[in-house]
This record gives C-alpha cells, sequence and structure tokens, in this order.
C-alpha cells in the first residue's frame, strides 16, 4: 500500500485509550508517543463508522485541511512526517476496535479505490488471525486453571499417554514419589 508507516492499533471508543499492537517500519517513538494522543485522535469522532471489514480513508472521516488545525495532527503525526490515512477495521468487540492505519506524508498522493481495495482483501483474514490468536490464548489460560486445580488436588493424580509414560503428575504425586 505503499506507505511510510502501517500499524494494527486498538482504540476504545467510550474512554478515548487507544495504543498500537505493532507497526512497520519499527518506529518505537511514534508507538510510545501514540497512546498520549489517541483521545485526541479526530478521526475516532464517530464509533459508527467502525464496523468490522469496512477500509475508509482519513479524508472521508475529516478533510486534511480541518486535521492539520488538530493537536494530534501538530503533535503527532506532523513532527512523523505523516498526513494521508488509509484505515481498517479488522475486529470490533462492542466500544473496543482494532484497526489497521496505513500513513503516507503530506507531499504524497492520498489513498484511493485501488488501495481500499486491497487492504479490504487482506482484513478478512487478519480477522481470522487475531481471532484464532484470541482463542488460542483462551484456551491456553483455560489449561492453567484446569492444571491449578488439578495441582492443588490432594488426592495422588497422574497424567499418562497411551504408552504409559507420565505427562503430568500432581503435587500430590510428586510429594508421594
Amino acid at each position: 500500500l505503499d506507505g511510510r508507516l502501517a500499524t494494527l492499533s486498538r482504540h476504545h471508543f467510550v474512554s478515548g485509550q487507544g495504543a498500537i499492537v505493532c507497526e512497520f517500519p519499527e518506529n518505537p517513538r511514534f508507538r510510545t508517543e501514540y497512546p498520549q494522543y489517541a483521545s485526541r485522535n479526530p478521526w475516532f469522532l464517530s464509533s459508527e463508522e467502525f464496523t468490522p471489514g469496512r477500509v475508509m480513508t482519513g479524508d472521508e472521516l475529516l478533510s486534511n485541511k480541518d486535521l492539520v488545525k488538530t493537536d494530534f495532527y501538530r503533535g503527532l503525526l506532523k513532527p512523523h512526517g505523516l498526513l494521508h490515512c488509509l484505515s481498517g477495521v479488522a475486529v470490533r468487540r462492542g466500544e473496543l476496535v482494532y484497526y489497521v492505519s496505513v500513513l503516507r506524508g503530506p507531499d504524497e498522493a492520498a489513498y484511493g479505490e485501488r488501495e481500499k481495495a486491497d487492504l479490504k482483501a487482506v482484513l478478512a483474514h487478519l480477522s481470522l488471525a487475531l481471532e484464532n490468536r484470541w482463542r488460542l490464548r483462551q484456551s491456553g489460560d483455560l489449561i492453567k486453571v484446569m492444571m491449578g486445580v488439578v495441582d492443588r488436588h490432594p488426592h495422588l493424580s497422574l497424567l499418562v499417554d497411551g504408552n504409559g509414560r507420565i505427562v503430568h503428575c500432581n503435587r500430590s504425586a510428586l510429594a508421594l514419589s
């Protein structure tokens, strides 16, 4: 999409808090500064625009003429040489949205329909990857809780594989051995 900076970020509409999950190329200064300006991001004036799979340009949300008057632009975008934005919503969970932004400088062309179509094609894959990651994390958390219960159970518990090798044993079993 030929941007200077691409980010995967999250934004909470009620609290105004936001953070960058990852960026390319890596820009630690931008990542650190972004949360300070997240609540003043004028592209988030209306949460209704941010539905899963939706792709939009910054101009569609707020004209560049109005954007350059904001603290968000003067304090964050301008020092990093950024102006034009292409954004796509990967996932929305209530008031929390995960989105991709690709940013260009003021001396570069604004984003058009071709770039919007290209980002839209990627969003479905990104959405699936995020959902899978969250499901795996939930499964891992559930496994930790269950193993904690088994470990604290006062009766001896052994988990063995099909060949009778011990895969896991709880504290009672360890104490007995």
